[in-house]
């Protein structure tokens, strides 16, 4: 999804409420699940946040080692509730199936301003952890000044089988611990605009989002994921 500078959003700092443009905008198809690895962007934006919304009732959910809400447990009492949190690298649960969105708005440059007011917002469908596939093809998309990204999360002992566009990808980038997971890593990588990528390993699924920003727009998505009942 885009933005653009000049939103005039009310009570954008308030988003607790059904006034919430991000939530008023979420995805037209669902994908409820109860593990998921969250993450942060980098660049010129102002602090994300997610909304984590209750497929069923009386659904609990537990933010695990996540730096700024480690430990918590929020209970959802009716299906179709929703909370917000500012979430970084960490792993949500729920004991029943949740949908994750990550809400992103980034800042508008202006000739007085390094940073102008935010823009509308960019959201994102987090897949959950049994969703993640092993191959993801994609192209960046030739956006004037855009500059675009790739986020990662794999599994420690399969960074040495990532491969993008043929060349491994272990050693060209700096990978953090995603707490409250066992073993599991993130990263982002820079891409080159309107070209064909190629990311894989042999056979371990990861995590995959593609995101860009400019003072203009944005955008993020996940590259991909499996199309399965996972709910049942």
């Amino acid at each position: 999804m885009t933005r653009h500078c000049g939103s005039k959003m009310k009570s954008y700092y308030d988003i607790e409420g059904t006034y919430d443009i991000a939530v008023e905008m979420l995805m037209p198809f669902e994908t409820f699940g109860k593990d998921f690895m969250t993450f942060y962007m980098d660049g010129l934006q102002t602090a994300g946040y997610y909304i984590i919304l209750a497929g069923k009732a009386l659904t609990q959910v537990t933010l695990h080692a996540n730096r700024f809400s480690a430990g918590e447990v929020i209970s959802i009492e009716k299906e179709g509730d929703w909370v917000s949190r500012d979430l970084g690298l960490g792993r949500v649960t729920s004991t029943k199936g949740i949908q994750l969105v990550y809400v992103s708005r980034s800042a508008c440059k202006s000739p007085l301003k390094v940073y102008g007011e935010p823009g509308d917002p960019s959201l994102c469908q987090i897949v959950p952890t049994s969703l993640l596939y092993h191959i993801y093809i994609w192209r960046s998309p030739l956006i004037m000044q855009t500059q675009n990204f790739v986020a990662m999360m794999v599994e420690s002992k399969n960074l040495g089988q990532l491969i993008l566009n043929g060349f491994p990808l272990q050693s060209r980038v700096n990978w953090l611990d995603i707490p409250g997971t066992n073993g599991w890593k993130f990263s982002q990588y820079k891409v080159n605009e309107d070209i064909v990528y190629n990311l894989f390993t042999s056979n371990a699924n990861f995590g995959c989002y593609l995101y860009g920003y400019s003072t203009g727009t944005s955008y993020m998505y996940p590259a991909g994921y499996i199309s399965s009942p996972i709910n049942q």
